[in-house]
């Protein structure tokens, strides 16, 4: 009737003004007609549904409103304070023409089109002279070569254009709103932190229901909404309202009498804020303009994979609709199993499911038929890639219409068959894998065929908003272009227009919750508190004079680069090194290869000092550091919890003020962290806490500090492996005396660690006596020294390790061809320590006593051990079996069975506590609620890895409180790592344009990493280091480039 009268209305005005409307009117008409014919396409769609429904006796969710679900008056009469009702909220752009059904030949010839598209996107290095590049690029770069610069635009500067432009500019309140919650959005994605954004533990829980009657469970929400939350309640009761008319099918959503809502198809039912997600989704595959599909970025731990699902189940074809029925489901391997699962557990088994992927592969002549018969494929990445064939013509290929011609061939005879197939949607779960654009993966996952397109990712950029470009070409958005023009259109911050203009245009088909969003008054999610700390750790003597040692020996490396000009150049060379000095810190022995080359016969002498030292000294066992840092972690939770607790405290207290200003008191008051108060659970638990850790460090210090993990501390084994072999021989070649500059005869090591011939020693000394001095001056650097003494000779005898062999060489450089983070360790290095133990370091102690510590307030605690180096996983699995602590291991070198087997031990056997994983794979995606603590042994400048990690744990069906120790060494590259991030936080939270900038590390943020910067006279930064060596030292391999992507 509404539409009728409108109708009516228009042709009036039409009349009256000769047959023609205002623009301003026209535009109006179309936005009123358009809706009108979405509403009718729905009402058809869920006509066809109940039609096919076989279940006679569905009871419907809107008993009343099965003929009227999408008129745009109010709700069946129910007041929800929004008299407009819920389709006033949600008026349509302009209306464009309804996309044609895609054909398969114009999804191939897209398909084709992505390699050559991304050609033009290459960096100028990389890229080669390929088609498309010359005919798009080069049509209008032709005409601007010639020297007309005034044809390239550019915004003016002038006062009038300003002036012009602020008029065009001019934007209502609903165009801030929208541009406000669009920064909002995208904001999150940069500062996103689960220990600052989790919900308070003395929040309000969601308005609860338990009809299963919608209109009675709706007052009933309505009427548990606080009376002071009633007037934000409305807006959220009017979206609710509207999300259950989204999905297709009449009586598809259902309240289940539990505050949350079951959609027909699905076993679990969905929480509210879901129910939006959902429903957002079915929007926009039902919308007739692109993208019909978007981008999924809630918060890791908010339950996208449910929510999908829900999409998934509602929008499935039917007997006798035209078009694919498969969903393509892309994911890590190590998560396809879990797929498997989640669907197996919450949908209602109707839905047929096939892994196709390493081993289980289709070897038929009829294998899109398979395909095509399953609603869901899950498959991997590297599938995908695999899939697409690569486009590098060959060089007999000269002409534009040669290497066209080749690429189609190609294209069409090697292809795989999931780029032969059409698919009705397509998931990519962990969607960050496609964010690098000029990869492979994301060059092969936007060039597959389908009707919608998601990307589901809590971390979908990290550094840049440049990263959301590949995320744009493969959800096929509208006007994307090239890199150039999209970085060009969105991304140029000396305009705020763009920035603007990209985030509205983003929010279009981005959806985006955190922990700290809320509905009805209330949190959305509420969980048992999370809670992190940094435990700071000290090097012993040894460990501290290795550290500086290498540290050294980079920074000259990397002054000498600067000094030079081609530290640009080497910048992944500096990253490998930034790399060695954090497994430096967390154990010695992780520098296993490079040690040998990287240590001069000085420097061997020097360590070989400090251990002598060390050993004269008679320090007490490690025992009694283990209890004292148990101690130290202790209070360092207690410490963090009740910061957090007054945080959480002083938030409320603003936002009361906020909402009551009038109630706010005349003096600030503020709260002491003594006089926080603590809830009788807290009090009690802290209470008992005390007492039995009281108790606990009263017992003999077996029993405190654990087995004999640690206790003791022997090095020489170490430098005995050191000085064998054939990287001992070179550096006994290489080493110079200091004076003379030859190779030393019968040398000697002075007290400033610089090695000398003894005759050139004695020199000195004679030199010094002739001036009535007792000290010496060394000719590298400059010190007074009063004694030498000569070399030890005891690493020159052939012990342990003996010397090297041609196999044993040539097996050595092949594993320093391997990646850094996944080299392994030596067996016999694992021995090192006293008695055949491992060699303990600052940080493996400092885990073995925060273990004890869980351990021994929870007996049944189970523990996740994160690190990004398998090295490290060797060495603590060591640990914990000295300590009798059975462990699972989570790593890249495991194979995917072993793999879940080890969740499955881990989460199914309450013996097993430990589970080592590393950060890029156990990371991301997997579900991990069995366990409550979460140990990072190396930080990272970009926290965004960590926050996924603890979301393993944090999550939907945690029931413990959670807690996360970072391990940090004092004085190191840890301490400088934690830095940055605190900067780049602040940088982050000052100025929305900052985000475009962080796309990797800066020279000087990377030099600053190894150490106090200073400039030289033509104010070139350098690494502020004693005595520089012009000679150099250790060169990362063109192998470790690669990590650069880390």
């Amino acid at each position: 009737e509404e539409f009728k009268k409108a109708q009516e209305y228009y042709n009036n005005l039409k009349e009256a003004n000769g047959g023609r409307l205002s623009f301003r009117q026209d535009v109006e008409w179309l936005k009123i007609k358009s809706a009108e014919e979405a509403r009718q396409k729905k009402r058809k769609r869920d006509e066809a549904l109940a039609r096919a429904d076989q279940d006679g006796d569905q009871e419907y969710l809107f008993p009343n409103d099965v003929i009227n679900a999408n008129d745009s008056g109010p709700d069946n009469g129910l007041d929800t304070g929004n008299e407009s009702g819920s389709r006033k909220r949600r008026r349509p752009e302009l209306p464009q023409k309804e996309p044609k059904q895609l054909s398969m030949r114009d999804a191939e010839m897209k398909s084709m089109m992505v390699a050559l598209e991304a050609n033009g996107d290459m960096p100028k290095k990389k890229r080669k002279a390929q088609p498309g590049q010359e005919n798009s690029q080069n049509a209008g770069g032709s005409a601007q070569k010639k020297g007309s610069k005034s044809k390239v635009s550019k915004p003016s500067r002038s006062k009038t254009s300003g002036k012009n432009s602020a008029k065009r500019t001019r934007k209502t309140i609903k165009d801030k709103r929208k541009t406000q919650n669009a920064v909002h959005q995208v904001s999150s994605l940069f500062t996103s932190n689960v220990f600052e954004q989790q919900a308070r533990q003395d929040a309000p829980e969601q308005p609860t229901f338990r009809s299963r009657n919608k209109q009675d469970a709706l007052k009933e929400l309505i009427a548990s909404v606080p009376f002071e939350s009633r007037k934000v309640a409305r807006g959220d009761m009017g979206a609710l309202i509207a999300a259950t008319k989204d999905f297709d099918g009449y009586g598809s959503v259902k309240a289940d009498g539990n505050s949350m809502w079951l959609v027909k198809g699905m076993k679990t039912s969905l929480k509210p804020y879901q129910l939006l997600g959902s429903a957002f989704m079915r929007r926009r595959e039902n919308s007739i303009e692109e993208p019909r599909g978007g981008l999924v970025a809630d918060q890791m731990g908010l339950g996208k994979t449910i929510m999908m699902l829900a999409c998934l189940v509602n929008g499935r074809r039917h007997k006798g609709d035209q078009g694919p029925k498969t969903t393509l489901l892309v994911a890590g391997q190590n998560l396809l199993n879990q797929w498997a699962k989640e669907i197996e557990t919450h949908t209602d088994g109707t839905l047929t499911v096939m892994k196709y992927s390493s081993g289980n592969r289709l070897d038929s002549n009829i294998c899109i038929e398979v395909l095509q018969k399953h609603d869901i494929i899950l498959t991997t990445y590297t599938e995908i890639m695999r899939s697409y064939p690569k486009n590098e013509p060959p060089i007999k290929c000269q002409t534009t219409e040669e290497k066209i011609a080749w690429w189609k061939e190609v294209y069409e005879n090697d292809r795989g068959v999931l780029h032969r197939m059409l698919f009705q949607r397509i998931v990519l779960d962990e969607a960050q894998a496609i964010k690098n654009h000029t990869s492979r993966t994301s060059i092969a996952c936007r060039a597959l065929m389908a009707e919608h397109r998601w990307a589901l990712s809590g971390t979908p950029i990290l550094n840049s908003l440049t990263e959301l470009y590949p995320y744009f070409k493969f959800l096929n958005v509208p006007h994307t272009g090239s890199f150039k023009i999209f970085k060009n259109n969105y991304c140029d911050t000396s305009d705020e227009e763009h920035t603007e203009r990209l985030l509205v245009r983003l929010s279009q088909f981005m959806i985006r919750r955190t922990h700290s969003d809320e509905m009805f008054g209330a949190p959305i999610l509420k969980l048992p508190k999370a809670d992190q700390a940094t435990h700071w750790c000290d090097f012993n003597l040894v460990e501290r004079n290795i550290y500086d040692i290498v540290q050294e020996r980079f920074a000259k490396n990397i002054n000498m680069w600067a000094k030079k000009g081609e530290l640009e150049k080497s910048y992944s060379n500096a990253l490998v090194m930034l790399l060695r000095l954090r497994q430096l810190t967390a154990h010695v022995l992780m520098l296993q290869f490079v040690m040998r080359d990287l240590l001069e016969r000085e420097d061997i002498e020097r360590i070989h000092e400090v251990v002598r030292e060390a050993a004269t000294n008679n320090e007490p066992g490690s025992g009694h550091t283990i209890a004292a840092i148990r101690k130290q972690l202790d209070s360092l939770a207690a410490e963090e919890k009740r910061r957090s607790a007054k945080q959480a405290a002083m938030a409320a207290k603003a936002k009361r003020e906020a909402a009551n200003p009038n109630s706010r008191d005349q003096t600030d008051i503020v709260v002491e962290d003594d006089e926080l108060p603590l809830s009788e659970d807290e009090d009690e638990n802290e209470n008992q806490d005390d007492v039995t850790l009281a108790d606990d460090y009263q017992q003999p210090d077996r029993v405190r500090s654990g087995k004999g993990f640690g206790k003791e501390y022997d090095f020489n084994p170490y430098l005995r492996s050191l000085t064998v072999g054939e990287s001992w021989e070179k550096a006994k070649k290489k080493a110079t005396c200091g004076s003379c500059g030859k190779t030393p005869r019968y040398p000697v090591i002075t007290a400033c660690k610089h090695l000398y011939c003894q005759h050139c020693c004695e020199e000195m000394f004679f030199l010094a006596a002739q001036v009535d001095t007792e000290s010496a001056t060394c000719k590298k650097c400059g010190q007074m020294f009063r004694y030498s003494h000569p070399c030890d000779a005891e690493g020159e005898q052939e012990g342990l390790f003996g010397p090297e062999t041609r196999s044993s060489t040539q097996k050595r450089q092949a594993k320093e061809r391997i990646r850094p983070e996944r080299e392994d360790i030596k067996d016999d290095w694992l021995s090192l320590g006293a008695g055949g133990s491992v060699l303990p370091s600052a940080k493996t102690i400092a885990i073995k006593a925060q273990i004890l510590n869980w351990v021994h307030e929870n007996p049944d605690v189970k523990i996740i051990v994160y690190t990004q180096f398998l090295p490290m996983i060797r060495i603590l699995a060591k640990v914990c079996a000295e300590e009798g602590w059975p462990t699972e291991q989570y790593h890249g070198k495991l194979n995917y069975n072993a793999r879940d087997k080890a969740i499955s031990s881990f989460a199914d056997n309450p013996n097993i506590r430990v589970l080592l994983a590393s950060l890029r794979c156990g990371g991301l995606g997997l579900n991990l609620t069995m366990a409550s603590r979460v140990i990072v042994v190396d930080p990272w400048w970009n926290n965004a890895s960590e926050q996924q990690a603890f979301c393993r744990v944090f999550r939907i069906g945690q029931k413990e409180t959670t807690f996360m120790t970072r391990f940090c060494v004092n004085d190191t590259v840890d301490k400088r790592l934690i830095e940055m991030q605190e900067y780049k936080k602040e940088e982050i939270d000052s100025v929305m344009e900052d985000k475009t900038t962080m796309s990797k590390i800066g020279i000087k943020d990377l030099m600053r990493l190894f150490g106090n910067l200073d400039e030289d006279e033509a104010g070139r930064p350098f690494i502020v280091v004693d005595n520089p060596d012009p000679r150099g030292g250790f060169r990362a391999d063109k192998d470790h480039e690669g990590f650069a992507d880390d």
